[in-house]
């Protein structure tokens, strides 16, 4: 990581879990539940193809926080509170 000041703040603002276009917020690696709503047109959908998006879109929020945290953990630069 880039070296920064003794007073720097990271923010990481994430589009997150957010419809109707959930299917575009995770790569195609991160499509583990099945069958998935891949529109925004989420009237088309099935509860169970926008719920099983919706999931994807948490799976996939939750590998960038772990990686977040494994980087911040491994730089010894950094005074982290995580």
């Amino acid at each position: 990581m880039a070296r920064l000041p003794d007073d720097a703040v990271l923010v990481l603002h994430m589009i997150g879990s957010h419809g109707p276009a959930y299917y575009q917020r995770y790569p195609d690696a991160f499509r583990c539940f099945m069958p998935t709503c891949d529109t925004n047109q989420i009237q088309q959908c099935t509860n169970k193809q926008l719920r099983n998006t919706y999931d994807n879109t948490v799976l996939y929020t939750d590998h960038i926080l772990a990686e977040l945290i494994r980087l911040l953990q491994t730089d010894t630069s950094l005074a982290s509170a995580v």
